[in-house]
């Protein structure tokens, strides 16, 4: 069934709403201010311009009247012809194929039985937006844009991108200072703005050129300058590169050279520790060099009073003044105390020893070498042992 609606009035309201038609009526307008702008014809873009803003027929009537006056003036024709010609052509072209497109679904589609029927339930107002817009703003708008930006406005690189581009070799020189030039600048900024894309050492990396001697400090200083510190901070950056000891660094140090409280004070601060650690690490690390020596120390002491050398008081005395902790006093206490019974023991049992080698007769046989070795403490299984021992090497004679 044919749509009673007038199909040159639909074509009209809907390519005037179009925002496909609005671009390419922009587009035509800032083309027509670039030929326009040097050729002194300016008292008559408002004119044209007028054209544009009655929508897509005005852009139509303009592109015409555009291409009478190129062709009317030899001079302006011979100036313009690879640039306004070509555009203009190409977008009438376009926009008579969009408008046989819109012309065409207009007339089958509202007169449609679905159609009608979706009318029914929704408003005409946001139903014609639908069908109008829509579809060529998601499948033909995107694609007008790209093909106008890729042919008449193309992207060239940004001077960061170029730079790389041109050392990685996909650009020269050369090219690098005409896209500078698209950009904008001056001729007399090529070089400057390729040096500075030059990439120098950071602060970190320049301090340690310059502590291993590979630059000079004039350098060293230029190339803080050049990241952006001020000529007044370069002692105060230099200062701040230079690296603190760490804590493990500092322990194997002090295992070798005494460090005075002031410097570890200061290189605890330097990095990074609490005041309220800082004394408590320097004692540890005061103490840290003489671990070894204490060590040695105290197992003598310990061996002295293991055979009754020294006394439990002086031991006490003897391990507090090595500097023992509390509770490594009292452990060092009580292994002298174990070491001490153990010597005890071993003692007795030297003596029952020499007891039956002088054939003493109260240990001439196992069961009493036994008895005598198993009242000091000594379990059952080892006391025979040792019974036996002595029994068969100084009592017993083979017949």
């Amino acid at each position: 069934m044919v749509s009673d609606v007038d199909p040159g009035q639909a074509r009209a309201y809907a390519i005037k709403g179009s925002p496909v038609m609005a671009g390419i009526s922009g587009t035509a307008s800032n083309l027509l201010d670039t030929v326009l702008r040097d050729k002194e014809l300016s008292m008559i873009t408002d004119e044209w311009r007028g054209y544009l803003a009655e929508g897509t027929t005005g852009a139509v009537d303009l592109i015409i009247k555009c291409q009478d006056v190129i062709h009317s003036d030899d001079q302006l024709l011979d100036q313009t012809k690879d640039i306004l010609s070509p555009v203009f052509t190409e977008i009438k072209e376009e926009m008579d194929i969009l408008n046989s497109a819109l012309h065409g679904s207009l007339i089958a589609g509202l007169g449609s039985s679905v159609p009608q029927y979706i009318e029914s339930l929704m408003k005409t107002d946001v139903l014609l937006e639908l069908w109008k817009t829509r579809r060529y703003a998601v499948s033909i708008q995107p694609w007008l844009e790209r093909k106008w930006l890729s042919t008449y406005t193309p992207n060239i690189p940004d001077l960061s991108l170029a730079f790389r581009m041109e050392r990685r070799g996909g650009l020269n020189r050369a090219q690098f200072n005409e896209i500078a030039s698209e950009h904008g600048w001056a001729y007399y900024y090529y070089d400057k703005l390729y040096n500075t894309f030059l990439t120098s050492p950071d602060p970190f990396l320049a301090f340690s050129m310059y502590r291993r001697g590979i630059i000079p400090q004039g350098t060293f200083n230029a190339y803080l300058y050049a990241h952006g510190v001020s000529t007044s901070d370069h002692a105060i950056w230099e200062a701040g590169l230079y690296r603190n000891p760490s804590l493990m660094e500092l322990t194997r140090i002090s295992d070798f050279v005494e460090l005075s409280d002031v410097y570890l004070g200061a290189s605890l601060k330097g990095a990074g520790y609490k005041d309220s650690d800082i004394p408590l690490l320097t004692t540890a690390l005061k103490k840290r060099p003489n671990r070894e020596e204490v060590r040695a120390l105290t197992t003598q002491l310990v061996w002295m009073y293991q055979h009754g050398r020294i006394t439990q008081d002086e031991l006490t005395v003897a391990l507090d003044q090595a500097g023992c902790l509390p509770t490594e006093l009292n452990l060092h206490l009580e292994r002298a105390e174990l070491m001490y019974g153990q010597q005890l023991i071993q003692e007795a049992i030297l003596v029952i020893e020499w007891r039956v080698y002088k054939k003493d007769p109260a240990v001439l046989t196992v069961s009493a070498i036994k008895t005598e070795i198993q009242a000091l403490g000594v379990n059952e299984e080892t006391s025979n042992l040792l019974a036996e021992q002595y029994f068969y090497h100084y009592v017993y004679s083979p017949p």
